[in-house]
């Protein structure tokens, strides 16, 4: 829909997930980053859920990872930069096994497809990932803090001490 409400359309995904509204989801140039085990409609067979790009019209469907039949794997909280180039994800996918892990963990993925690579690890999920907006930094929750690292998985470090609060949804 546009922004004066009009233009309403349906897009043609039969399911699928978006990050939440404060990270970004949509690129300057109109790449859609999203989250779906069946994308194009019902399959007989269980399977990941992978990470995904459409075009914002719904168009040009696309996978980025393929994780393949392992239903218990999944991609989540995508966010992407803004130039489309490079998107953050969240997945329990372990990076030796390529099975389910036990928690999520950050990673990094180029929008061709290219270049996968896992910025955390250890035995506390990592969460809520976004990027910058020139997709050098990815900025996360761990532990109720607000971490981040270079999209190299360089520099690691917390951004916040909460001793009683916890963070959410970083921007």
């Amino acid at each position: 829909v546009r922004a004066d409400g009009g233009g309403l359309a349906q897009l043609p995904v039969y399911t699928g997930v978006l990050a939440p509204g404060p990270q970004r989801v949509i690129s300057r140039n109109g790449l859609v980053a999203f989250s779906s085990s069946a994308p194009l409609g019902p399959t007989f067979a269980a399977s990941a859920q992978d990470l995904y790009l459409m075009n914002l019209d719904g168009s040009n469907i696309r996978a980025v990872t393929r994780f393949g039949l392992d239903a218990s794997l999944y991609t989540m909280n995508a966010t992407i930069s803004a130039d489309g180039g490079l998107i953050a994800f969240e997945s329990n996918r372990d990076p030796e096994t390529g099975k389910a892990g036990k928690n999520s963990q950050i990673w990094v993925v180029r929008a061709d497809g290219s270049s996968l690579r896992v910025l955390t690890s250890g035995s506390e999920p990592s969460t809520s990932p976004t990027l910058s907006a020139d997709g050098s930094l990815v900025a996360f929750v761990r532990g109720g803090q607000i971490y981040a690292v270079r999209s190299d998985g360089a520099g690691l470090r917390a951004l916040t001490g909460f001793k009683m609060s916890s963070a959410q949804d970083p921007v």
